[in-house]
C-alpha cells in the first residue's frame, strides 16, 4: 500500500521522475518469453518442447534481459545513478557510480511487473530521470561467476493468485566447482536481502557442507534457527519419494523454510547445479502452493537454458506419484504429501502459503487532486492514508493525504 499511495501521490504532484523518460523492458531473455508463451503442457503425456528453444546464440540462457540506462554526457569523471522502488527515492534504494564516457548503464535483478524510478546526477544536478517499467514473469538472476539462479516468484496459481517474488531463490552452488567471488555474494546478500541457505550437495562434492555466505550450520535445522541447513544430499530420484531418510530431508528443509521466514530471512537452496535435487524441492512447493501443472513443469525445464539436461519427462513420474494420494486438487494432493507423509504440521503449511503467496496486482484508480472545502459524502466514507502509507483520521489533519472512497476512487486532498 505505501509504494503505491506514493507513485499515486508523485503522480497528482507532478513529481519529476513521472515527467521524465519512460523505459519499458521484458526482463525475460527472448527465449525464456518464447518458451513460456508458445508451450502448454496439459499432462505428463505431452511431450518436452524445451529444446526446441536452445539452438540459438546466447548458448546459456539462464540470464535476464538487463535494463539500459541512458547517460547523458557530462564534463565530470563520475556521474551518480540512483533508482529506487519509489518517486521519492525513500524505498529500494541503490546507487550506482557512472564513469565518465559511458553512455548506458546495465541494471539488473529488477522485480518483474514493477516500477522503478531513476536519476542521474553530477552534484547537486539532476541530469536525467525517469521511470523503469518492468515486465514478464520469469525472474532470472544475474550473479557474476553463478549459475541458473532463479527467484521462485512470479509463477500464476489456479485460483488467481502468484507467488510472491523476493521470498525464495533457486539456484546452483556459489563454491565449489562453481564460485562467486565476495562482490558477485554481496548481490545475494544486499540486493536480494538472502540471509539463509539450504545446501543439499553430497558428501562427495566439493565444499558440501561449508555456506558460501558464511553462514553458521546446525544439522538439522531445529529450533535454534540457524541461517545455514546442510542436507548431506537431498532427494532426486523416483525412489527416494518411498525412502524414509529423504523423506526427513524434504521434511527439514520445509521447516528450515518456515523459521527463517518468521525470522524475516529471504532463503537461497542449491545442490551443486541447481537442477535435480533444486528441481525436486521447488516443484513440492510450488505444488503445495497451487501452481498448475504447465507452470511447475516449466520452472522445471528453464534449468536446460544452462546446459543441464532437464526435461519434463525426468520429473512427471513425481506427479503422477503425488496425483495417486488423497485429495481432489492437484495442491490438496500436495498438501497430503506433505502433511501424511513427510509429516509437516498444516501449520506450517498455512504458514507457508501465507508469506508465499499474494494476489496479482490490479491496475491503479486515477488520481484526482481537489481541495478540502465541500466534503462529499463519499468523501466522507474514504478511507484516509498519509504520506507514508498508514491509515489516518481526517479530523485535524493539514497538508496532503490520500483518500481511498468507498467507490474505489483515489484522491489527493490538501488541506
Amino acid at each position: 500500500m505505501k509504494h503505491f499511495l506514493f507513485a499515486l501521490l508523485a503522480f497528482a504532484l507532478g513529481a519529476q521522475a513521472q515527467t521524465g523518460n519512460i523505459i519499458t523492458v521484458n526482463l525475460e531473455n527472448d527465449a525464456v518469453t518464447r518458451f513460456l508463451e508458445e508451450v502448454t503442457y496439459a499432462s505428463s503425456e505431452d511431450t518436452s518442447q524445451i529444446i526446441n528453444f536452445n539452438v540459438e546464440p546466447p548458448k546459456r540462457r539462464d540470464i535476464p534481459r538487463p535494463v539500459f540506462i541512458p547517460i547523458p554526457d557530462a564534463d565530470t569523471d563520475t556521474l551518480l545513478l540512483t533508482y529506487a522502488d519509489d518517486a521519492f527515492y525513500s524505498e529500494g534504494v541503490h546507487t550506482l557510480i557512472v564513469s565518465k564516457g559511458t553512455t548506458e548503464a546495465e541494471l539488473y535483478n529488477l522485480v518483474p511487473q514493477r516500477t522503478y524510478y531513476y536519476k542521474v546526477e553530477s552534484g547537486d544536478e539532476i541530469l536525467a530521470s525517469g521511470e523503469i517499467h518492468t515486465e514478464g514473469q520469469v525472474r532470472m538472476i544475474y550473479v557474476p561467476g553463478a549459475n541458473n539462479i532463479r527467484d521462485l516468484g512470479g509463477w500464476p496459481t489456479t485460483d488467481g493468485m502468484r507467488l510472491k517474488y523476493g521470498k525464495l531463490f533457486r539456484g546452483s552452488e556459489l563454491n565449489g566447482i562453481h564460485t562467486v567471488d565476495s562482490a558477485a555474494l554481496a548481490i545475494l546478500t544486499d540486493d536480494l536481502n538472502i540471509k539463509a541457505e539450504i545446501d543439499m550437495r553430497a558428501w562427495y562434492e566439493d565444499d558440501h557442507n561449508v555456506s558460501a555466505f558464511g553462514f553458521t550450520s546446525n544439522m538439522w535445522g531445529n529450533s535454534a534457527n540457524p541461517p545455514y541447513y546442510y542436507t548431506s544430499d537431498s532427494g532426486q530420484l523416483l525412489e527416494h519419494l518411498q525412502n524414509s531418510s529423504y523423506k526427513l530431508k524434504w521434511q527439514r528443509e520445509f521447516n528450515f523454510i518456515m523459521q527463517n521466514f518468521i525470522k524475516g530471512r529471504n532463503v537461497y537452496y542449491h545442490c551443486r547445479w541447481g537442477a535435480d535435487r533444486t528441481g525436486y524441492l521447488s516443484l513440492f512447493m510450488e505444488g503445495l502452493l497451487g501452481v498448475d501443472y504447465d507452470s511447475m513443469i516449466k520452472d522445471y525445464e528453464l534449468t536446460f537454458f544452462y546446459n543441464a539436461y532437464n526435461v519434463k519427462e525426468m520429473i512427471d513420474p513425481v506427479v503422477d506419484y503425488i496425483m495417486t494420494l488423497e485429495g481432489t486438487t492437484m495442491q490438496e494432493k500436495f498438501n497430503s504429501f506433505f502433511v501424511d507423509t513427510l509429516k509437516v504440521s498444516q501449520a506450517n503449511v498455512n504458514y507457508f502459503r501465507q508469506e508465499m503467496l499474494e494476489k496479482v496486482n490490479e491496475e491503479p484508480n486515477p488520481v484526482t487532486a481537489i481541495n478540502s472545502p465541500g466534503l462529499t459524502d463519499a468523501r466522507r466514507s474514504a478511507t484516509v492514508y498519509d504520506l507514508w502509507g498508514r491509515k489516518a483520521t481526517r479530523t485535524g489533519r493539514r497538508g496532503i493525504s490520500i483518500e481511498i472512497t468507498t467507490d474505489g476512487t483515489v484522491r489527493k486532498v490538501i488541506r
